[in-house]
């Protein structure tokens, strides 16, 4: 009776509605959150390995000069 002489009976669908919609954008707020860490997580690995790319490739020309010097003064 309270809910009729209140109005709040008409309301209840759009209600239920909306929470649904709350509910729904609040999880795929969190996937697009866990989803943009995980793809910033795979920037850092690759920068990391494209650093060690450079280290590598720095050490291995390293190696070949002191191997010619070497086989020049041999």
């Amino acid at each position: 009776m309270i809910e009729k002489i209140s109005g709040s009976e008409q309301l209840k669908a759009d209600y239920e509605r909306l929470k649904f919609e709350q509910s729904r954008a609040t999880e795929l707020s969190g996937y697009n959150f866990n989803k943009k860490r995980g793809m910033a997580s795979e920037i850092r690995n690759f920068k990391d390995q494209e650093e060690e790319a450079r280290k590598y490739n720095g050490l291995r020309d390293q190696m070949v000069n002191y191997l010619y010097d070497y086989s020049l003064t041999c």
